[in-house]
């Protein structure tokens, strides 16, 4: 069966707090930056390729995405980077992963696609707890109860999928496909 069109969203536009400061996306893992393993990864999967990211601006601007910086002042968090893609999205739907996971399963975003004919939203399990941050949207009728969300000064992504039509795609026994890196174990990219 054909994948449908859809657009990835990368969420790489955090504060770095784990890790000193540093901007996430251009941590090296495997002597590559983790924004470029996702590249790799699941950008020829998509139509179109969305970069959350308010840092580092110039660096981003330099790989084959669209770089999207949050709407909101002050790095108020992923819902914000969320609500950022959400915006510029020009293809739905709109698959989401974080830069930091580079062992995703490769087949996240088509079976978060396939959740979508059941519920508005599907939402990765690795088999024992939500990854609330590897989800497929999809529409843009999401973004005005999002935005309500946010002007409330909520900032649980978590806590907003809560309050929408869910559906969870289990990845049994993938625990380790989501593990993120949380730490520099290399220094930061500078390419």
């Amino acid at each position: 069966m054909p994948q449908p069109p859809y657009t990835l969203g990368i969420l790489s536009g955090g504060r770095g707090t784990r890790i000193g400061g540093d901007d996430k996306g251009w941590l090296l893992w495997q002597q590559q930056p983790l924004i470029r393993h996702q590249l790799a990864r699941f950008g020829p999967q998509a139509q179109c390729i969305l970069i959350s990211a308010n840092r580092e601006l110039a660096r981003y601007r330099q790989l084959p995405a669209q770089t999207v910086p949050d709407l909101r002042p002050d790095y108020p968090g992923p819902l914000a980077g969320l609500e950022a893609l959400m915006h510029a999205c020009p293809q739905w739907p709109l698959v989401v992963i974080p830069c930091d996971m580079p062992q995703l399963p490769d087949d996240l975003p088509a079976r978060l696609l396939a959740g979508l004919k059941t519920a508005a939203i599907a939402v990765a399990n690795d088999g024992e707890r939500q990854q609330h941050l590897c989800l497929a949207l999809s529409s843009p009728e999401l973004l005005p109860a999002l935005g309500r969300y946010l002007d409330q000064g909520n900032r649980s992504v978590h806590g907003w999928l809560r309050k929408e039509n869910v559906t969870s795609i289990t990845f049994p026994g993938a625990g380790e496909a989501f593990a993120n890196i949380n730490r520099a174990s290399e220094p930061p990219a500078q390419s």
